[in-house]
């Protein structure tokens, strides 16, 4: 259902797969937009103690609205007080397939204006299950909770290193011949080199060990991956735009 509201959408991985194949030069800024957009919603999660679990290149869909007059071309972030202008209109992100999800209830590591999402989540669980927030599949199945590591504590980082990293892997297939995609792998690179160290043999190289969760040394946080002057191009002075979407975090602890 999640995915019939994606309007003229591909998932991530096939989007760059269709500009490399008819040998497209990434554009830079639409990869930065993109990264932002999924670092962005990242934080969101962060902060009202959500996690996806199984985020990577293919449970990322692009949409591109280009042909729709009436959609704005940038859309307005709002980063603690500091207002970012991306363009969005031709790659809009939005996360799907969240069956592996799982959601913190400890109100403890939530803002209190937060709190109430945790007596609405509550109200959407299934009937005959558990009334609590944890996610019991994954608790009761015999390897998700390897791959997603423990699955329903509080992991800031698993989300962003397991969708970072796949991004990077993209980018290192196709650098050769073009200046963006080494230009992003080089910036992943400096953000995830410290943990990469941490991932889990088992698997493919995105994983990482389920004990682990990377020391700000080793990994920045979502959000001093978003502040960082990476995507210094895409800041503004606060300011008005007519008809643009303005997304704002939630607070923060």
């Amino acid at each position: 259902l999640i995915t019939e509201k994606a309007h003229n959408a591909k998932s991530l991985g096939d989007w760059l797969d269709a500009q490399t194949q008819n040998s497209i030069q990434l554009n830079l800024m639409q990869l930065k937009s993109i990264v932002f957009q999924i670092l962005y919603t990242f934080e969101v999660f962060n902060r009202i103690n959500f996690r996806h679990n199984d985020a990577h290149v293919n449970n990322v869909l692009i949409e591109n609205w280009s042909d729709d007059k009436h959609m704005s071309p940038i859309s307005m972030y709002n980063v603690d007080g500091v207002m970012f202008q991306v363009p969005t209109k031709s790659n809009f992100v939005k996360l799907f397939d969240f069956d592996r999800s799982s959601f913190s209830c400890d109100p403890s590591a939530m803002h209190p204006n937060n709190v109430g999402l945790i007596n609405e989540y509550k109200k959407h669980l299934p009937v005959n299950q558990p009334q609590e927030c944890d996610n019991t599949l994954l608790d009761n199945h015999p390897y998700l909770c390897k791959l997603a590591g423990s699955c329903n504590t509080i992991d800031k980082k698993h989300d962003t290193f397991l969708t970072m990293r796949a991004i990077q892997f993209e980018m290192k297939n196709v650098m050769k011949d073009d200046a963006a995609a080494q230009t992003l792998y080089t910036w992943l690179d400096k953000q995830l080199q410290g943990a990469v160290k941490y991932v889990w043999k088992q698997g493919n190289g995105l994983w990482l060990r389920p004990e682990h969760i990377p020391t700000d040394e080793e990994m920045p946080s979502t959000l001093q991956m978003l502040q960082s002057g990476f995507f210094d191009e895409f800041k503004i002075k606060p300011t008005v735009v007519p008809n643009a979407i303005v997304y704002s975090l939630p607070l923060a602890l």
